[in-house]
């Protein structure tokens, strides 16, 4: 069966199972700027909520966030995303030194990284391009002092509850 018989028998699934299926390759079939132009629009209330509660957090975050060395994001996002999220936490993170990445998508991953590189404070930024649901994700050695590790949006509602488990662990 082709790419996009695969596409349509997983949006079929998607929409008529009461299990569901992994829909993160979707979040990828277009452009970034298609998927951060989604996230803008009035009618989708999870990322403004999301942004909003980071607004409204920030002593909150600023306290917790202040002794993290290390935050470790699990997909990142839209350009939109993290200027609007992910980039007030690492900013709320007063000793910051080092941001990891894990994305399902290499190029979606690369744009992100660079994103963050040329828009957020000097720190140490890479990536790992991983699927949470088939890779076991090994950080190694770089990562010392305290780390705090964000999954922010709806991606893991995507996830059936068995693949909800297996992806946080």
């Amino acid at each position: 069966m082709d790419k996009y018989h695969n596409e349509l028998k997983d949006y079929i699934t998607f929409f008529t199972s009461d299990t569901g299926c992994d829909m993160v390759f979707y979040a990828y079939t277009g452009s970034t700027e298609s998927y951060s132009n989604i996230v803008q629009l009035d009618k989708y209330y999870l990322c403004r909520e999301e942004i909003e509660n980071i607004k409204q957090s920030k002593a909150v975050l600023d306290s917790f966030l202040y002794e993290v060395n290390n935050i470790i994001e699990i997909g990142p996002g839209s350009k939109y995303t993290l200027l609007n999220k992910t980039i007030p936490i690492l900013n709320a993170s007063k000793n910051l030194v080092q941001y990891i990445g894990l994305d399902y998508s290499e190029s979606y991953l690369n744009e992100t990284l660079s994103f963050l590189k040329a828009n957020s404070k000097e720190i140490s930024i890479s990536g790992i391009v991983s699927d949470l649901l088939r890779d076991k994700v090994n950080i190694g050695d770089t990562i010392h002092g305290r780390n705090c590790v964000i999954f922010l949006g709806s991606t893991i509602g995507n996830f059936t509850k068995n693949d909800m488990h297996v992806a946080v662990s």
